[in-house]
């Protein structure tokens, strides 16, 4: 499918409301072979690790650039892969995930 070494697929698919769940839809499939999967609520910076940085205890705050970057490790990325962020249909937090490896300079 991607025959470049340096191509990863992440799928985005995240739902702030309603019944659906993307780390589920994500485990049930179909994906993309190998792709990994992006909970922005996961890396998100919350309120009781860093208070500084979400007083308002927002649940989906941009993560800090540490966090990250150890999220980027967790996924086997690194600054020379081509990152390919997709998701299912529905989930309108997709350019979220985009915008946060853009603003991290990926």
């Amino acid at each position: 499918l991607h025959p470049h070494n340096n191509v990863v697929f992440c799928d985005a698919t995240w739902f702030h409301k309603g019944n659906r769940n993307g780390r589920q839809e994500f485990q049930d499939g179909p994906r993309i072979q190998g792709a990994r999967h992006l909970d922005i609520a996961d890396i998100a910076t919350t309120q009781d690790i860093y208070p500084i940085l979400n007083p308002l205890g927002l649940t989906t705050m941009l993560p800090n650039a540490d966090l990250f970057a150890l999220t980027m490790d967790e996924f086997n990325i690194t600054n020379d892969d081509h990152v390919i962020i997709y998701a299912k249909e529905g989930a309108l937090f997709t350019p979220r995930a985009y915008f946060m490896f853009s603003h991290f300079g990926h």
